[in-house]
């Protein structure tokens, strides 16, 4: 078998130039898909150890029904599959995958169909229903198929764009890089991913950067990842201060694709808008259900840069000193619509909380609490008056009553209750001490 092998590879590499069977390629991928290919730069033929082709610009053209021509563009294209592999061990070894200089546009028409599936003439005129695509059963004397799979890597480039004519909505993939090791069944393998996406929502730009090494179980059919290290910068209107970093890494994620997977090590940051968040945990999901434990922080912030960078009006308070540092820090677990705060610890300029908070129905914002403050003015809060305009601290009397102005449409969609105590509270110029208060609102 070997040797017969061998001598094919000569001959098909003495005697065939595969660039004198452009055309019957592109009749046979017509026949195929109903679209046309048209190959302009040559093709070259590998035949021994490995059977590969490689080729310069190529375009594959939409289905007739679509008026934009082109669906997909490679500048250019290779692919391998070594020979004894597959010949002795039914093993399927391929060489690196390349595709670069990749444009491909992705396009739903208003009447839902499709640029992307490939049926042939037939199902491009709807002859193709649900059921014809359910495929046959094997032969009996098919044999064991192949036993494994193996690919030397993946190295891809280039745009892809989605289109929804029935929406107006445009998604952007450009700036595509998209790398990986030698793909083994079972065996882990580097992966690398970079790309921009814009269109996700109205003046919205994302850039991605992703590390991670990758294993496949083929007969679960499920990923596994360690090492996992990404990078998300937004810019969109609809993120507070216009821009938000994200960086996230995993130390392990098991069972990805299955209806539960894991994942441990989790450290997540994202800084907007002068706040930076970080979150710590680990964790499972079930059926899109998650169930994390870990902690959570707010670095001290300024409540009245985060104004600024909102575009929101300063705040006007008795003491212009207040409303400049704010922190938090927290453990949390979160099981599916609940989730709780324990060793909440909060700061507030010159005071300071802790307690607990909990979240009976994440979706309707349920709130209970319990927390205990040692000492704060509350007079330093209100807004000026008369008396105070000027920036003077202290209370002004009765003139704190006449300055709140409180969101009643807000208060009343909400949901709380709990208990706030304070070691020492001074409002109105009067200094309260011990006080413990109940809280319901619904």
């Amino acid at each position: 078998v070997l040797a017969l092998a061998v001598v094919a590879a000569i001959a098909l590499k003495l005697f065939i130039d595969p660039n004198d069977y452009r055309d019957d390629i592109a009749t046979a991928v017509e026949d195929a898909t109903g679209r046309s290919l048209t190959i302009e730069g040559d093709l070259s033929l590998q035949v021994f150890p490995v059977l590969g082709v490689r080729l310069g610009p190529v375009e594959l053209s939409n289905p007739p029904a679509f008026e934009e021509q082109r669906f997909l563009r490679v500048e250019n294209a290779a692919v391998s599959v070594r020979l004894l592999p597959l010949i002795f061990r039914q093993e399927l070894a391929v060489g690196v995958v390349e595709l670069k200089g990749l444009d491909l546009g992705l396009i739903a028409l208003e009447n839902g169909r499709t640029n992307f599936g490939m049926g042939g003439p037939a199902a491009e005129s709807g002859a193709g229903k649900a059921g014809d695509d359910a495929p046959a059963e094997p032969p009996a004397d098919a044999g064991p198929g192949l036993q494994g799979l193996d690919v030397a890597g993946i190295d891809i480039s280039g745009r892809i764009a989605y289109r929804d004519e029935a929406t107006g909505e445009t998604i952007e993939v450009t700036n595509l890089e998209l790398s990986a090791g030698s793909i083994v069944d079972g065996k882990p393998f580097a992966l690398e991913a970079k790309l921009n996406v814009s269109g996700l929502a109205p003046d919205t730009d994302v850039r991605l950067d992703l590390l991670s090494d990758a294993t496949l179980d083929l007969a679960a059919q499920t990923v596994a990842l360690s090492g996992t290290d990404m990078k998300l910068a937004v810019t969109s209107p609809e993120v507070p201060g216009g821009s938000a970093d994200i960086n996230l890494s995993l130390a392990d994620v098991r069972d990805l694709g299955a209806e539960t997977f894991s994942f441990a090590g989790l450290a997540m940051q994202l800084r907007a808008a002068g706040i930076s968040l970080s979150v710590n945990g680990n964790g499972a999901v079930t059926d899109s259900i998650p169930a994390i434990d870990g902690d959570l922080s707010v670095a001290p912030f300024s409540p009245r840069d985060l104004l600024q960078a909102l575009g929101e009006p300063p705040m006007e308070t008795a003491d212009p000193a207040v409303l400049n540092n704010v922190a938090v820090d927290a453990a949390f677990n979160v099981q599916g619509d609940t989730a709780e705060l324990n060793l909440f610890n909060v700061v507030l300029d010159d005071s300071t909380g802790a307690g607990q908070f909990s979240l009976s129905s994440i979706e309707n914002m349920s709130t209970e609490l319990d927390l205990q403050f040692d000492t704060l003015d509350l007079d330093r809060y209100t807004a000026p008056t008369p008396e105070n305009a000027g920036g003077q601290g202290g209370g002004g009397g009765g003139g704190a009553n006449d300055a709140l102005d409180l969101p009643v449409e807000d208060l009343r969609a909400l949901d709380v209750s709990g208990r706030i105590g304070f070691d020492e509270l001074s409002v109105a110029d009067i200094t309260l001490k011990k006080l413990n208060m109940r809280i319901r609102a619904q």
